[in-house]
């Protein structure tokens, strides 16, 4: 009782001096105080939990506090939760599950009490109107935010390399042994057989994958997938880190779409060394993350990029532990991603690597609008630019330009055709209102903006995409 007392009398100085709750109990237990429990949100910030479960963790200040102990949610015990962590015993680590939305108190009796905003598992979370219309191509969606029941299944690596049509993994039954099972070793120096549980899930109206190289039992199921891992026990092999693939391009997809995991580099041909390189970081013991909003091709929007990492981070958090640090990878849009969170959203990645970057979507853009300009500027496409039109090389007021002359104007020995390229697969896609929402098509025509017949309809230009973002233009500014 005389432990209580100096908390509850420490806790009231705190109100005063400015301190919170959780740094006197922190203070107190670093002091040595007996009977004190801290508790702590580790899936996220507090204000951001998203999905209606959240990992804490608490850290007694003796073993003695354990049996006295209680955590309740709202009101309710969720006390069992509660697992010791093989490193520190009086550090528990749980995942309270059942959160209403919006406000929820997780408390404990001889410590702290943390409130939790829980928001839908579909979003927003801080994004705040979301794109319409959404066209949820998944199966199994169960309501408009596309939801529908997480999936695991066990794939293994093969020793054969794989051919042109060949999966980068196999289909892995527990208790077998294949007569190809690769093995790996790890950055633990553990030599283990290469298999890997895959999570696949839905949030923020998208996919989300998780790949983990995992020890199954013999008796492994679906229903019980993680068994023989938890957040407060890993296994062992696991060095908390996390790998965060990105795919690249710039459009506004009005669908689901699937996750990017092959690190595109650039390199031509393509060199399978880069492009598995998710591969080589799960036999490093490295989790790999994606999300199909990460794919700059399919969602050209920061926010939504963002709030899709956050989320899927959380859900990696809440079932497979605490990470050490996150790292991004990927090249032109996936480096244009992780170049524009880490600058906006900073503490999401701890590091980044980037090929054939770009610093961010719009100061990208005005060199396809040079691109687009100068083309028309030498290639006169209708009356309306006032230039005669039927030379070969383009004709601008009588002067002609030889392709040789057109590529030191693009400042490059290839400058016109790489404009041409960029002209027809990024400025039109991006900034074109009348293109199709997505490929394959997702928004109808019906539906879709003609600046005859539908005027009022979608506009399936990028800048229309990050209308959460930027804003609308007033229409007296038209």
């Amino acid at each position: 009782m005389q432990k209580i007392a100096i908390f509850i009398l420490a806790l009231a100085l705190a109100a005063c001096g400015g301190k919170s709750d959780d740094e006197v109990v922190a203070a107190l237990i670093e002091e040595g105080v007996e009977g004190l429990a801290l508790l702590e949100i580790l899936s996220n910030r507090p204000d951001l939990i998203s999905g209606g479960d959240v990992l804490v963790a608490v850290t007694l200040g003796s073993a003695e506090a354990e049996d006295n102990l209680v955590m309740t949610l709202n009101g309710d015990d969720v006390t069992s939760v509660l697992r010791a962590t093989a490193e520190n015993p009086l550090r528990l680590l749980g995942t309270v599950t059942g959160l209403q939305l919006g406000d929820n108190e997780i408390a404990l009796n001889i410590g702290n009490r943390v409130t939790v905003t829980n928001h839908p598992k579909g979003g927003p979370v801080f994004t705040g109107p979301q794109i319409q219309p959404w066209d949820c191509k998944n199966a199994g969606a169960a309501d408009a935010q596309c939801n529908q029941a997480v999936e695991y299944s066990l794939l293994y690596r093969s020793t054969t390399p794989p051919g042109p049509e060949d999966p980068a993994f196999k289909s892995y039954t527990p208790g077998s042994q294949p007569d190809d099972m690769a093995t790996t070793t790890t950055d633990t120096n553990q030599t283990i057989d290469f298999i890997v549980l895959k999570e696949s899930g839905y949030q923020a109206r998208d996919k989300y994958v998780i790949y983990t190289l995992f020890q199954p039992s013999e008796d492994w199921s679906s229903d019980n997938p993680r068994e023989g891992w938890s957040p407060a026990a890993p296994q062992s092999h696991w060095n908390r880190l996390l790998l965060v693939t990105h795919g690249g391009n710039c459009r506004g997809n009005h669908e689901t779409g699937e996750p990017r995991f092959a690190d595109y580099a650039g390199t031509i041909p393509p060199n399978p060394s880069i492009a598995d390189s998710y591969i080589t970081a799960l036999g490093k013991g490295w989790s790999v993350l994606s999300t199909s909003q990460l794919n700059l091709g399919h969602n050209c929007n920061l926010s939504y990029q963002a709030e899709s990492l956050m989320m899927a981070k959380e859900r990696f958090v809440e079932q497979y532990g605490e990470l050490r640090y996150t790292v991004g990878t990927g090249c032109s849009g996936g480096a244009i991603t992780q170049n524009m969170i880490a600058n906006a959203y900073p503490g999401l990645y701890q590091g980044l690597l980037t090929t054939c970057t770009y610093p961010d979507v719009m100061s990208t853009a005005t060199q396809f609008f040079d691109y687009h300009i100068l083309l028309r500027y030498f290639f006169p496409r209708s009356p309306e630019d006032f230039r005669p039109e039927g030379h070969p090389n383009g004709r601008v007021g009588g002067q002609s330009f030889s392709e040789v002359q057109q590529n030191q104007i693009f400042d490059h020995t290839n400058g016109r055709v790489n404009a041409e390229a960029a002209d027809a697969a990024l400025f039109s896609e991006a900034v074109n209102p009348e293109s199709d929402c997505g490929i394959p098509v997702g928004v109808g025509a019906d539906k879709r903006f003609d600046q005859s017949s539908n005027p009022g309809g979608v506009r399936c230009d990028v800048l229309t995409f990050m209308e959460n973002m930027i804003g609308a233009r007033q229409q007296a500014r038209w």
